[in-house]
C-alpha cells in the first residue's frame, strides 16, 4: 500500500510511484524541487537501488537545462561526483537514473552546529578534489553549497546538481569569460563576482567552497542579511566574523585556508582546487603529527615543525629539573628563524603550514599583506590577515644546546631556571615542544628583569602565545601592558596595532568601535611609526564595513568615511607601500560612487605608483576610460601599459586594436 509520502501529488500534480519506466520499478518518492521530482527505484536488469529523476518543468529552456546537466555530470568520472546510469524519457518527461546514495545532504550533518575539525578538513578535502576534477574538464559548478553536497553513511561526500553549471574552454581568457554571468547560484553561496554579475571562472566555486568551510568549521554562514540584497550586499563589502571568533577550537591554520578562499579578490583568491586539497592534507598530516606526540592544544595552534632533536645524555649547564629515573634528555639547541609572514600573496611556499616562530627583534610593517589584512601576530602563523615587517634584523645568537632532564609530561615551570638571556632560548624550545604554559612562565621571569629591550620582546612573544591559543582576552591585557609600560619604545605603536586586531576577534559588543579608538590613538600618538600607515588601513576597513558617511569638501558631498582616511594614507605616506593599497581601496570607492574620471585618475596614479602593477591598476583605469567615459584615446593608453604578468594582458591587446 502506498503512503501519502509515496503518492504526493505535490506542485508537480503527477505520481510515478509503482510505475516501471523502461527497466527501473519506480517506488517512494524521496524529494521534489521547483523543477524535478525525485524517486528511489529498483534497476530491474542489475538488481540494485538507483535514484530516478524526473524534469517537470515545461519550455524549451528547462529542457536544455536537464540536458545540459545530464551532459555534464555524465562528462565526470570521480568518486565524489554522483554517477548517472541512464539518460533517458518516458510519456514525454526526461529524467536521470543515478546511483542510489545513502545518508543526507551536509546542511543537515552541519545544523547550525560547528563539526569537528577532522571533519571538517576531510569532507572539505574530498569537496575540493571533487571541484578540482570537474575544473580539470572545463566545468564551473556555479552553486556549491551544503545542500548540494551529500554525505554518504562512510563520510564519502558526493557533489550533487550540475544544473547551473557552465563549461569553460581549458584555457580561459577574459571575453570568454565575461558571457558567463551570474544567471544561476544560490545567494548565500554566491562569490563577489556572482552578486555583482560579473565574469565568471573556476574561482568562484573556490569562493563558495570558503563559505561551506567556513559553515562547517562554525555552524554559522560567513554573510547574513535580513534581505536577499542585504546578504549580497556583504558578500561584496564585508569581512565576515573570523572563524576562531565564533569557534576558539578551529586551528590557526585551517582560518588562513578558509580566510584565503573568501578573499573577495578573485587574484588575491586560492588559485585552484587542488591548493586547497593540498593545504588540507598538510593540515591533516601536522595534526596527526601532533596528535601522536601528545602536545597539548593540537589544532588549536599554528604546528611547529618539531625539528627539536632529543638525545640522551648528561645535564649541561642551563638548569636541571629533578625527574624520577636515571634518564636525561638534551635538547638540541633551536635555529634562529625570522618571521616569515605567511599571506594570501604567496609570501611562503603555497599551501605551507608555517612554523610557530618567533621574533625577538624589532620588526616594522611594510604594508599590509592583503585587502583588509592586519600586522602578523608575533607567534608567526599560517593566516591571509598579517603583514609582513620589513627589514627584519637578525636573530641574537644563540648559545649551545641546553640540557633538560624532562619526565614523561614535562613541568618545567616547577624547576628553577636559569636567569640571563638563555631564558628565551628555553622558551624557544619549550614552544617547539608545545609546551606552551611552561614557555609563558619562563617569559615572564625575562619580562619582569631589568632589561628593558628584552622584557619587551617577551611580552610580546607571550601575547604571541595567547593569541595563538585562543586566548584573546590575556593577549589583549599583554599588548595594553606593553603600550602603558613601554610608551616611548618604538614598538609601543606595534603593541596598540596588534591590540586592535586582538579587540576585533573578541567577544566585546562593542569591539569595532573600541578598535577603531585604538587605530586612531596609533596614527595621533606615533604618527612617524611604520605602523601608523598600516593602522589607518585598519581603520578604513573598519570603516568601510560599518558603512559610515562624512561629507567631503574635496569631493563636494557625502562620501563613505573609509574615503577621507585612505585619501590620508596615500596624502600623509606617500612614500610607504601601504598607500598603494589604499590608493587601490580609494579608487574602488570612487567608482562604486560613480565618479568614474577621479576613479580613473586614481587607478592611474596607482599604476604608476605600483611599478609590479599588483592591483591590476592599468588595466582598471583602461575600463573606465573605455566604457563608462567613452575616452578610447585614454584607454588605448592605459591599456598599453598593462604589464604581461597581468591575468588581462592578452584582452588589453585586443582591446587596444578597437
Amino acid at each position: 500500500m502506498l503512503t501519502d509520502n509515496d503518492c504526493s501529488i505535490g506542485r508537480v500534480g503527477w505520481c510515478m510511484t509503482g510505475q516501471t519506466v523502461t527497466h527501473y520499478r519506480v517506488g517512494e518518492k524521496l524529494g521534489e524541487g521547483g523543477s524535478a521530482v525525485v524517486y528511489r527505484a529498483e534497476d530491474l536488469a542489475l538488481g540494485r537501488e538507483v535514484v530516478i529523476k524526473f524534469f517537470t518543468a515545461e519550455g524549451a529552456g528547462s529542457i536544455a537545462r536537464f540536458q545540459h546537466e545530464a551532459r555534464t555530470i555524465s562528462s565526470l568520472n570521480h568518486p565524489n561526483i554522483c554517477t548517472i546510469y541512464e539518460i533517458g524519457e518516458h510519456q514525454g518527461r526526461p529524467f536521470l537514473a543515478m546511483e542510489m546514495l545513502d545518508g543526507q545532504v551536509l546542511s543537515s550533518t552541519i545544523g547550525g552546529r560547528a563539526l569537528k575539525t577532522a571533519d571538517v578538513i576531510d569532507l572539505g578535502t574530498q569537496i575540493a578534489d571533487a571541484l578540482d576534477a570537474a575544473h580539470t574538464e572545463g566545468i564551473v559548478h556555479r552553486d556549491v553549497k551544503p545542500a548540494n553536497i551529500f554525505v554518504t553513511r562512510s563520510g564519502r561526500i558526493k557533489l550533487l546538481d550540475f544544473g547551473v553549471a557552465v563549461m569553460l574552454p581549458r584555457r580561459v581568457d577574459p571575453t570568454t569569460a565575461r558571457s558567463l554571468f551570474s544567471t544561476g547560484g544560490t545567494i548565500p553561496y554566491m562569490s563577489p563576482e556572482q552578486a555583482r554579475v560579473e565574469e565568471l571562472d573556476h574561482r568562484t566555486d573556490l569562493f563558495s567552497l570558503g563559505i561551506v568551510l567556513y559553515e562547517m568549521a562554525t555552524g554559522k554562514r560567513p554573510f547574513a542579511g535580513a534581505t536577499a540584497a542585504d546578504v549580497l550586499a556583504a558578500i561584496v563589502n564585508q569581512l565576515p566574523i573570523a572563524p576562531r571568533t565564533l569557534n576558539p577550537d578551529v586551528p590557526v591554520e585551517l582560518e588562513r585556508i578558509i580566510t584565503k578562499a573568501l578573499e573577495k579578490n578573485p587574484m588575491l583568491r586560492c588559485q585552484t582546487a587542488s591548493d586547497v586539497r593540498a593545504d588540507l592534507q598538510r593540515l591533516k598530516r601536522d595534526l596527526d603529527r601532533a596528535a601522536a606526540s601528545g602536545a597539548p592544544g593540537a589544532g588549536r595552534v599554528s604546528l611547529p615543525s618539531l625539528r627539536a632533536s632529543i638525545w640522551l645524555g648528561a645535564a649541561a649547564a642551563l638548569g636541571v629539573v629533578a625527574v624520577a629515573g636515571s634518564a636525561w634528555w638534551t635538547l638540541a639547541a633551536v635555529r634562529g628563524r625570522t618571521v616569515s609572514a605567511a599571506s594570501a600573496e604567496g609570501q611562503t611556499e603555497p599551501g605551507r603550514v608555517a612554523d610557530v616562530q618567533l621574533r625577538t627583534e624589532k620588526a616594522a610593517p611594510k604594508e599590509p599583506a592583503r585587502e583588509n589584512a592586519a600586522p602578523a601576530e608575533p607567534v608567526v602563523v599560517a593566516r591571509a590577515s598579517v603583514a609582513p615587517p620589513a627589514r627584519p634584523e637578525p636573530p641574537p645568537a644563540r648559545p649551545a644546546p641546553a640540557a633538560i632532564p624532562p619526565r614523561v609530561e614535562t613541568a618545567v615551570a616547577d624547576a628553577p631556571i636559569a636567569a640571563g638571556p638563555d631564558q628565551f632560548l628555553i622558551a624557544r624550545q619549550q614552544i617547539d615542544l608545545k609546551l606552551y604554559d611552561q614557555a609563558i612562565e619562563s617569559l615572564r621571569k625575562v619580562a619582569e628583569g631589568g632589561d628593558r629591550q628584552k622584557a619587551i620582546e617577551a611580552s610580546f612573544l607571550t601575547a604571541s602565545i595567547h593569541d595563538a591559543r585562543g586566548d584573546t582576552p590575556n593577549a589583549m591585557s599583554t599588548y595594553i601592558e606593553i603600550a602603558h609600560r613601554f610608551p616611548e619604545d618604538s614598538r609601543a605603536a606595534e603593541a596598540l596595532v596588534r591590540l586592535a586586531e586582538a579587540t576585533l576577534k573578541s567577544k566585546r559588543r562593542d569591539k569595532e568601535p573600541d578598535a577603531r579608538k585604538t587605530l586612531t590613538e596609533v596614527v595621533e600618538k606615533y604618527p612617524g611609526s611604520p605602523w601608523a600607515p598600516t593602522a589607518l588601513v585598519m581603520r578604513g576597513d573598519l570603516e568601510a564595513r560599518q558603512g559610515t558617511y562624512q561629507r567631503d569638501e574635496v569631493f563636494g558631498g557625502s562620501v563613505p568615511t573609509a574615503a577621507l582616511t585612505y585619501r590620508a594614507v596615500v596624502e600623509r605616506y606617500a612614500s610607504s607601500e601601504a598607500a598603494a593599497t589604499a590608493l587601490n581601496k580609494l579608487a574602488r570607492i570612487y567608482a562604486d560612487s560613480r565618479r568614474f574620471d577621479v576613479a580613473a585618475a586614481t587607478f592611474q596614479e596607482l599604476g604608476t605608483r605600483d611599478t609590479e602593477d599588483r592591483f591590476d591598476a592599468w588595466f582598471a583605469a583602461g575600463e573606465i576610460y573605455e566604457k563608462r567615459l567613452k575616452d578610447n584615446a585614454r584607454a588605448r593608453t592605459a591599456y598599453a601599459r598593462v604589464l604581461p604578468s597581468s591575468p588581462h594582458y592578452a584582452e588589453a591587446r585586443k582591446r587596444m586594436t578597437r
